[in-house]
């Protein structure tokens, strides 16, 4: 009880290097780990850094050459080995951020679908 319910809008595509998908959040760059049309799951090292519920702001993306300023609250935190897992649900895209989302989502999909 008390716990708000997360609601996934759909789901996460794994992501390689070979994706060419950099993230910096407050200046900072993670390790994309995973991505959707609304959402990045990433890996770090320190707990502290990242709350569930917290919003961040500052979130820049780079796909394919591009880069995308979004803002994003942070939906889960979770291990993942030695380190954690952060799930942010990006807030407020414009129509060319949620383009450029989904047209990487379903290039990673169609290439994952291709080696099965």
């Amino acid at each position: 009880m008390g716990h708000a319910q997360i609601v996934r809008h759909d789901f996460r595509v794994p992501v390689s290097s070979s994706d060419a998908i950099k993230l910096k959040v407050d200046g900072k760059e993670y390790e994309v780990i995973n991505l959707s049309n609304h959402g990045i799951g990433f890996r770090f090292s320190t707990l502290a850094l990242f709350k569930t519920g917290s919003t961040v702001e500052e979130i820049e993306l780079t796909i394919g050459g591009q880069q995308l300023r979004l803002a994003g609250r942070v939906i889960h935190v979770s291990r993942l080995g030695e380190d954690y897992l952060c799930g942010i649900d990006l807030l407020n895209l414009t129509e060319t951020s949620r383009r450029s989302l989904e047209s990487s989502v379903s290039r990673i999909r169609t290439r994952l679908f291709k080696e099965e």
